[in-house]
């Protein structure tokens, strides 16, 4: 399944609208304004309902997400950032098991594994207004989840002065 992203510029927050290769919008994720306690996106499908929310722990060093799918109390997945020297390094765990960041996240160009099995590959398209991603996942994966990785992963990487 693909999937493109791309945030919208000129809003108030952050927004995301995920289409579909049709080009219809399938998603989208807001991000809460004014919110003290960390990043906090809703990722709600085409009928307005709430798949996933995302929400960024804070007190720390590096930026940690937790995911949750469908209002469920328990945490789906985590993201959390590493320091790296050049780049970022994240460690992503999910209900399933680990995910494995390959590539250059760095130029928007990375992939992620379950063990030797490649379950999503990320690229921005350069020179276009408000971040374009293609997000190209296997048909087995959970759209939800996958897309909250990858706003998550989005967020940290636009807001490295922060931390």
């Amino acid at each position: 399944m693909k999937f493109y992203i791309r945030q919208q510029i000129f809003t108030i927050g952050d927004r995301y609208e995920i289409k579909d290769e049709e080009g219809r919008t399938r998603y989208v994720a807001r991000g809460r304004l004014f919110n003290l306690l960390g990043a906090k996106f809703a990722i709600e499908d085409e009928t307005g309902r709430e798949v996933a929310q995302i929400e960024q722990e804070i007190f720390r060093l590096m930026p940690r997400y937790f995911v949750y799918l469908d209002g469920e109390r328990e945490h789906a997945a985590y993201i959390a950032k590493r320091f790296q020297f050049l780049g970022a390094l994240f460690d992503i765990e999910t209900k399933s098991g680990p995910l494995r960041v390959e590539g250059e996240i760095f130029q928007h160009e990375y992939a992620l594994y379950q063990g030797s099995t490649c379950v999503v590959r990320i690229s921005k398209k350069w020179l276009s207004w408000g971040d374009p991603y293609e997000i190209d996942m296997a048909a087995d994966q959970d759209p939800a989840l996958i897309l909250a990785i990858c706003v998550a992963i989005d967020h940290s990487s636009h807001n490295d002065n922060n931390h």
